[in-house]
């Protein structure tokens, strides 16, 4: 699923984005996870009733990130992997080169 901003009334940080992706997916906010670069990412996950996960190799540093108080920050993409099967995410493989 994806959105747009036609599909939206207001962008991030507001939550209308992640909301609509979810009920899209039939998911409730507090079973998803958002995953983000940006400290307007993490306030919109935070909007959204949802976890939110920071990737440090984006638009924002990890003390902007972390200033949003996200569920946890990560570095690299096997981090990001190893923190989301932690969640339970269900059939998550990752290339071996990760």
């Amino acid at each position: 699923a994806f959105v747009t901003a036609d599909d939206i009334a207001a962008s991030k940080p507001a939550p209308d984005g992640l909301h609509y992706l979810c009920e899209r997916l039939d998911v409730a906010p507090e079973e998803a996870v958002y995953i983000g670069d940006s400290h307007l990412d993490l306030q919109a996950a935070r909007a959204a009733g949802m976890p939110g996960i920071g990737v440090t190799w984006g638009v924002s540093d990890a003390a902007l990130l972390l200033g949003e108080t996200p569920l946890c920050t990560v570095d690299t993409v096997r981090e990001l992997g190893e923190r989301l099967r932690e969640r339970g995410v269900a059939n998550l493989e990752l290339p071996a080169h990760l």
